[in-house]
C-alpha cells in the first residue's frame, strides 16, 4: 500500500486536491452557505492536505522549516496575505468604486458577465496572469523592484507557508494588477471567490516541500516543479518561470524552464546573510545591493536616528550655517561686537574692575588697558574663583574647569562657563552639518568617539574639573549617544592600557562602524597595535561574550559595559577567517563600512595620519578636527580637502601677531580682517570663559578666504613648546627634568637638545656629557622620562596609553655645543643674539648631530 501511495500520490495529489476544493466550494454554495464560509473552508481543507503531504511525502528533508521560519512566515501570511488585501480592497471601494458609481461611471460593460462562472474565472486567470507575468519579470530586471521582490526570494527552503513571504509594497503592486481591475470591472463576487480558491491552493502546492509530479500540467500551470527552479540561487535559473498561477505566458515569451536530468540545488539570494525576520525584511528593500552582499541593516532606533540627523541638519543650515556665512562678509565688525559683549558681561568681575572694563569702548582701549596674558597672569583670579570667590574672572559660575598641562608641571585649570559650553555645542552642530553634507553614509551606522573623561575630580567647592569634550559626550541627547559604541564611563578608566583594550573589545563587536572621532590619530594606531599583539584573545572574548580583563574594571564601569559584552560567535568566526586571509588586519578589513575619521591632520599629526591612511578603507574620508584646544575651539572645518577652517568669529575675539614680528620681540597685533593669505601668526584670544588677550603660543597659517574672512589652520606650537600626540611639552619642563637627573646622578650637562621626533612618535634627548664618565643612557632615559611624566600630566597620559614612545637619550662628544654655535653663526645669526633653543622639532634641526654622537 505504501509503495502504491509513493508511486501514484505525487501525480494525483495536486490535481485531486484542487478538484476536490472546487467541488466543495460549489457544493457549499449550492447549500446556500455564506460566500465567505464557502470560500475559506475549501482553502483551509486544501491547506491541511498540503501540510499533511509535506509530512507524509517530503521532497527534501533539508527544507523542513525551523520554528524561526514558521513564526516569521506566519506573520507574513497574516499581515501581508490576509489583512493587507482586505484593507486595500476596502480603500479601493471607498476611493474608486463608490465615487465612480455616484458619478454614473462604470467599467462593467467591458466584462462578459453573461458567461458562466468557470469561463469567467478562466478569463480572469489569463488576463491577471499576463499583467502579473510582466510585473514579475520586471521585478527581476529593475533594481528598485528587485529590492522588493528579493524578500520573496530570500528563502533558502520551500514549504507551504512561505508562499506568503512578500513585502507589503510588492503586494500592493500585485493588487493593482490582479485584483483592482476586476473590482472596477464589477466582476461578480462568486467569480472572484472561485478564483481565490484556485489561487490559494495552487500557491500552497507551488511552494510545498512535497514530492510531486505534474506531467502535462507543467505546460499549463505554474507548478511546484517549475517554481522551484525560479527560486534557484543562480540568476540564470531564477530568471525563468515567472507565472504566478498559469505558465502559458512563459511559453509564449520564452522564459519556461524545466531541466529533465537534474534537480535544483541551492535556493535563495546571493547574500547568504540576508536578514530573515519579518521586521528586518520590512526594511531590506531600502538598503542598496543587500540581495547580493552582506550590507549591514539599520535597526528601528538607527533608522529613527538617521531621520533625526537629517532633520537636525536641515535646521542647522538655517539656524547656524547661514547666519555664520552672513557674518563672514564683515569679520572685523562682527569681532568688535563680540569683544564688546564679552567686556560688558564681565565688567563687574575682579579682573574686569582691575583692568577698568567699564571704560573700554573700543579695541584700542582694550589694547591699552589689558596687556597680553599668559596663564600665570590669570592664575590668581582663577584660583580665587576656584576657592569660591564669586565673579573673580567670570561673571557666570563655571560649569567645569578644563584641565591641561602647565609650563611648571602644575596643571592648568581653565574655567568653562555655561555660555561657553553652549557655544561649544553649537560649534559641534555646525561641524556635524558639514560632515553630513560631505558624506551622508558616515552617519548611517554606529559611531566610535574617544574623548577625555568628563570629570577627573572635584574642588572643595564641589565644582568638577575634567574635559569639555568629555562633558559634551556625556550630556549629548540619550538617543544620539545610544548610537555611539562606548558608554561615557569607559573614559573614566585610569589605567590606559586597560581602557584601550576595553575600547577595542567593544568596538570589535560592531560590524557596521561608519564614523570615528578622536583628537589624535595616534589613538587609532594604538588600538590596532593592541589588536595585533593578541588577536586571538579578542576573538575568544567575542565568542564567549566576555572581556578578559573584566575583573580589573571598577564596579561602576563593569556595570556600564556588562550588557554590551554579549556572545557573538558569528563575528568571532568572521574575524578568524579575516585573520587567516590577512595576518596584519587593518581598519579596512575589520570595519569595511567606515566612511569618515574626524581627527587632527595638521602639525605633528601629519605623520600619524599618513600611517593611518594605509589602514583605512579606500572610501574613508579624513575630516580635519579643526583648531581646538582645552582653552577654546578656534575653527570650524568645512571641507575634507583642507585642514583650514572658518574662525569661530561669532563666539571668540581673535588677535594675531605675525610670526616673524613676535620672534623679533615686537607685540604689534592685527585683527581677523587684516590677515594675509599664506602668512603665519601667533594667536591671542578672548573668550567668555575668562581668557582675556590670552597668548596660546600656537602658530596658525592663513589658507585662503571664505567671503572676506581668512581660513585658518594650525601650523605648530610656538617656540619653547612641542607636541607630538597632544602632550604639549614645555622647555621649562625639559630643563627641570634634566636638572633633577643631574642632581640624582651627580653629573653636569652643559649642552642639550630635546628633539620631538614626529616620525617615530618619541622624544630624542641629545646630551653633551661633562667628562668621559658617561652616565648610562638607558638609566637616564627612564629617569628623565618619568620626571617629564610627573611634570606634565598630558605627557604621562600619552606615555601610559602607548601613543608616545619612551624618551631616547643619546650622548654627544665634548665640543658639540661649540660646533652647534658655529653652525648657527655660519647661517647668519649674530653672535650677540645667539642662544640655544633646547626644545624643537627634529625636522627643524639642520645641525648634523650624528657626527658628534659618542660611540
Amino acid at each position: 500500500m505504501a509503495l502504491i501511495a509513493e508511486r501514484y500520490l505525487p501525480w494525483i495529489a495536486y490535481p485531486g486536491t484542487i478538484l476536490l476544493a472546487i467541488i466543495c466550494h460549489q457544493w457549499l454554495l449550492s447549500l446556500r452557505h455564506p460566500l465567505l464560509l464557502s470560500t475559506y473552508l475549501p482553502v483551509f481543507m486544501g491547506l491541511a492536505s498540503v501540510a499533511f503531504l509535506e509530512l507524509a511525502l517530503p521532497n527534501r528533508a533539508a527544507w523542513r522549516p525551523r520554528s524561526f521560519d514558521v513564526k516569521n512566515d506566519l506573520l507574513f501570511m497574516l499581515f501581508v496575505q490576509v489583512a493587507l488585501p482586505r484593507l486595500l480592497g476596502f480603500v479601493a471601494v471607498i476611493a474608486l468604486v463608490e465615487p465612480m458609481r455616484l458619478a454614473g461611471l462604470t467599467a462593467s460593460p467591458w466584462w462578459p458577465h453573461q458567461w458562466n462562472t468557470l469561463a469567467q474565472v478562466a478569463l480572469m486567470l489569463v488576463v491577471a496572469e499576463f499583467m502579473r507575468y510582466w510585473l514579475h519579470r520586471f521585478a527581476h530586471t529593475n533594481p528598485l523592484l528587485w529590492r522588493l521582490h528579493g524578500v520573496h526570494h530570500s528563502v533558502d527552503k520551500l514549504y507551504w507557508l512561505n508562499v506568503g513571504r512578500f513585502h507589503p509594497l510588492e503586494k500592493a503592486l500585485q493588487f493593482l494588477l490582479d485584483a483592482l481591475p476586476f473590482i472596477l470591472l464589477g466582476v461578480a463576487n462568486e467569480v472572484i471567490a472561485l478564483y481565490f480558491v484556485f489561487y490559494s491552493i495552487n500557491g500552497f502546492f507551488q511552494h510545498s516541500n512535497i514530492k510531486l509530479r505534474h506531467g502535462f500540467l507543467n505546460y499549463l500551470i505554474s507548478t511546484a516543479e517549475l517554481h522551484r527552479w525560479h527560486h534557484s540561487r543562480l540568476s540564470s535559473e531564477a530568471n525563468t518561470n515567472y507565472g504566478n498561477n498559469l505558465i502559458i505566458w512563459d511559453l509564449v515569451f520564452g522564459s519556461w524552464f524545466l531541466p529533465r536530468n537534474r534537480k535544483v540545488e541551492n535556493l535563495g539570494l546571493k547574500n547568504p546573510d540576508y536578514p530573515m525576520s519579518f521586521i528586518a525584511q520590512m526594511g531590506t528593500p531600502f538598503v542598496s545591493d543587500i540581495t547580493n552582499k552582506n550590507v549591514p541593516m539599520l535597526n528601528t532606533k538607527q533608522i529613527f536616528i538617521k531621520g533625526l540627523l537629517k532633520v537636525f541638519n536641515w535646521f542647522s543650515r538655517f539656524l547656524y550655517w547661514w547666519p555664520l556665512l552672513s557674518s563672514l562678509r564683515t569679520p572685523d565688525n562682527i569681532q568688535l561686537r563680540v569683544l564688546r559683549r564679552i567686556i560688558n558681561n564681565n565688567r563687574d568681575t575682579t579682573f574686569g574692575q582691575d583692568n577698568n572694563f567699564a571704560n573700554i569702548d573700543s579695541y584700542d582701549n582694550y589694547l591699552a588697558r589689558v596687556p597680553i596674558q599668559q596663564y600665570e597672569d590669570l592664575k590668581p583670579y582663577i584660583d580665587d574663583q576656584i576657592q569660591g570667590k564669586h565673579s573673580a574672572i567670570t561673571r557666570q559660575e563655571p560649569l567645569l574647569y578644563a584641565v591641561t598641562s602647565g609650563t611648571t608641571g602644575t596643571p592648568k585649570y581653565l574655567p568653562v562657563t555655561s555660555t561657553a559650553f553652549h557655544k561649544y555645542r553649537r560649534e559641534q552642530r555646525l561641524i556635524v552639518y558639514h560632515q553630513f553634507r560631505n558624506c551622508r553614509a558616515a552617519l548611517t551606522g554606529r559611531f566610535l568617539g574617544i574623548v577625555s573623561p568628563a570629570t577627573e575630580g572635584f574642588f572643595d567647592t564641589g565644582i568638577p574639573y575634567g574635559s569639555v569634550s568629555g562633558l559634551a559626550y556625556q550630556t549629548m541627547p540619550s538617543l544620539i549617544r545610544a548610537n555611539y559604541i562606548l558608554p561615557s564611563e569607559v573614559f573614566d578608566i585610569q589605567d590606559y592600557e586597560l581602557k584601550y583594550e576595553l575600547i577595542l573589545r567593544l568596538t570589535l563587536a560592531e560590524r557596521n562602524l561608519t564614523y570615528i572621532a578622536t583628537a589624535n590619530p595616534s589613538s587609532l594606531l594604538r588600538l590596532i597595535d593592541i589588536f595585533h599583539q593578541s588577536p586571538q584573545t579578542y576573538i575568544r572574548d567575542l565568542a564567549d561574550g566576555r572581556f578578559h580583563r573584566t575583573s580589573e574594571l571598577p564596579i561602576a564601569i563593569k556595570r556600564a559595559v556588562e550588557s554590551l559584552l554579549i556572545k557573538d560567535q558569528q563575528r568571532a568566526e568572521e574575524l578568524e577567517e579575516l585573520l587567516q586571509e590577512h595576518p596584519d588586519l587593518s581598519y579596512a578589513q575589520l570595519w569595511p563600512n567606515l566612511r569618515m575619521v574626524t581627527t587632527w591632520t595638521g602639525g605633528s599629526c601629519g605623520i600619524a595620519i599618513n600611517t593611518l591612511k594605509q589602514q583605512l578603507p579606500r572610501q574613508t574620508l579624513i575630516y580635519e578636527l579643526g583648531y581646538i584646544a582645552s582653552e577654546f575651539r578656534g575653527t570650524l572645518p568645512i571641507s575634507t580637502h583642507s585642514a583650514a577652517g572658518v574662525p569661530t568669529l561669532n563666539h571668540h575675539f581673535f588677535e594675531f601677531i605675525e610670526k616673524s614680528v613676535w620672534e623679533d620681540g615686537q607685540r604689534e597685533t592685527v585683527t581677523l580682517g587684516k590677515l594675509k593669505d599664506g602668512a603665519e601668526y601667533y594667536i591671542i584670544v578672548t573668550t567668555d570663559s575668562g581668557l582675556y588677550r590670552y597668548f596660546m603660543n600656537d602658530i596658525v597659517r592663513v589658507n585662503g578666504f571664505l567671503r572676506r574672512t581668512p581660513l585658518l589652520e594650525f601650523a605648530q606650537k610656538g617656540k619653547g613648546v612641542t607636541s607630538i600626540t597632544g602632550e604639549k611639552l614645555y622647555e621649562s619642563q625639559v630643563r627641570c627634568a634634566i636638572e633633577q637627573a643631574e642632581a640624582a646622578y651627580n653629573f653636569s650637562c652643559p649642552f642639550y637638545l630635546m628633539l620631538a621626533d614626529e616620525e617615530h612618535t618619541r622624544y630624542l634627548l641629545l646630551l653633551e656629557v661633562f667628562d668621559e664618565a658617561t652616565q648610562s643612557a638607558s638609566k637616564l632615559s627612564k629617569y628623565i622620562d618619568n620626571s617629564l611624566g610627573e611634570l606634565n600630566i598630558e605627557y604621562r597620559e600619552k606615555r601610559n596609553s602607548g601613543r608616545l614612545k619612551r624618551l631616547e637619550v643619546l650622548h654627544l662628544k665634548q665640543g658639540s655645543a661649540d660646533a652647534y654655535k658655529q653652525h648657527c653663526l655660519g647661517k647668519g645669526m649674530r653672535e650677540g643674539q645667539f642662544k640655544v633653543l633646547p626644545l624643537m622639532y627634529k625636522k627643524d634641526l639642520d645641525f648634523t648631530y650624528q657626527h658628534w654622537l659618542l660611540e
